[in-house]
């Protein structure tokens, strides 16, 4: 399987296999391509869906680790070349829904600015 354009997960809202279907799937999408996520808003509840506010394996919480992940030029060193960048551009949140635009990200150049240290 390839070449998919877009990937709405409508599965069983449950956080793990909503992971496992991102885990799966995400690398199969095309450049510039989205992955949805519908009915995130299970991963806050705790007695049928894994959930809870702040709960370790939500998609919520997996989303945030993304998130971080896609800004980790800016706080790890070592990670401006080509091939260590992410291959996430986005993540949007909506009431009830997520998607992820992949797109692999250039190296960044970063600038040193006196009172702060930039990271390489």
């Amino acid at each position: 399987m390839g070449g998919l354009d877009v990937v709405l997960d409508d599965g069983s809202h449950i956080a793990s296999d909503q992971r496992a279907s991102f885990d799966a799937l995400f690398p199969l999408l095309d450049e510039g391509c989205l992955y949805i996520i519908e009915d995130m808003q299970t991963a806050y509840w705790p007695l049928c869906y894994d959930g809870g506010l702040e709960r370790k394996g939500t998609a919520i919480e997996f989303l945030k680790e993304k998130i971080d992940d896609m800004h980790r030029h800016y706080w790890r060193k070592g990670l401006r070349s080509a091939e260590r960048t992410t291959e996430i551009e986005s993540i949007q949140f909506f009431d009830g829904l997520a998607a992820v635009r992949k797109r692999r990200q250039l190296p960044r150049l970063h600038v040193k600015i006196p009172e702060h240290e930039a990271v390489d």
